[in-house]
């Protein structure tokens, strides 16, 4: 880092390579400011690591559960597709296979009827006929059984979703640990801004250039 910012600023006798050797020392103190609040942030993911395993894999039970509902209701339309009419014990699988209760059958049901209106209506329109009772029965039931595909299809993935959110309460230190880490960082930057100015006084009167005087701006 001292070589560096040797290079990028060619200074020229001690007093300007001591405020270039005081700007590295300032680098570096930002630098060991940003490993202590990583370990910080570390330190407080390995003390809930075990807390987050556990939740981790109660997630990801989940996801393989509906991963399976999906499964099998997808079987259950493949099912219908060949069947003459709508098997009398499907609902009643739906129920076990989804762990619901009628209340869930019907808001899928009312999805779907509104989707069968609409094609019943094209199907005035073209065909100049309306479906039997029984192929609109089981149209109905099939649009019911997408509709609860797409809907646990498009559920976010609780495993990734919510471990990524209990993670991210440890992005940032405790209290304690932030208010030292924001005033060793603003000592440092601080710091840091009166070398690069005096610096730079120093190299504008050794090259004889204009020096302005310094800008104090106290903001309250």
């Amino acid at each position: 880092m001292l070589e560096g910012l040797y290079r990028q600023f060619e200074p020229l006798g001690r007093a300007e390579e001591l405020e270039v050797e005081f700007m590295a020392r300032c680098w570096w103190r930002l630098y060991r400011a940003w490993r202590y609040e990583n370990s910080e942030n570390l330190g407080s993911v390995s003390r809930e690591i075990g807390e987050l395993q556990q939740l981790e894999k109660s997630y990801q039970r989940a996801d393989e559960e509906r991963e399976a509902i999906v499964l099998g209701l997808q079987k259950m339309i493949d099912e219908l597709s060949v069947a003459r009419e709508v098997p009398s014990d499907l609902k009643d699988r739906f129920f076990v296979l989804t762990s619901t209760k009628e209340e869930k059958w019907k808001l899928f049901e009312e999805k779907a009827e509104e989707v069968l209106k609409k094609k019943e209506s094209e199907l005035e329109l073209s065909a100049g006929s309306l479906w039997t009772p029984e192929c609109r029965r089981k149209a109905l039931v099939h649009i019911t059984l997408v509709a609860a595909v797409a809907s646990y299809k498009n559920l976010p993935r609780s495993a990734q979703q919510n471990v990524k959110l209990k993670l991210s309460q440890h992005v940032i230190p405790n209290r304690d640990a932030l208010d030292k880490i924001l005033r060793y960082e603003t000592t440092s930057e601080r710091s840091l801004d009166r070398a690069i100015n005096r610096l730079d006084r120093l190299q504008r009167r050794r090259k004889g250039e204009l020096i302005l005087p310094p800008v104090d701006v106290h903001l309250s």
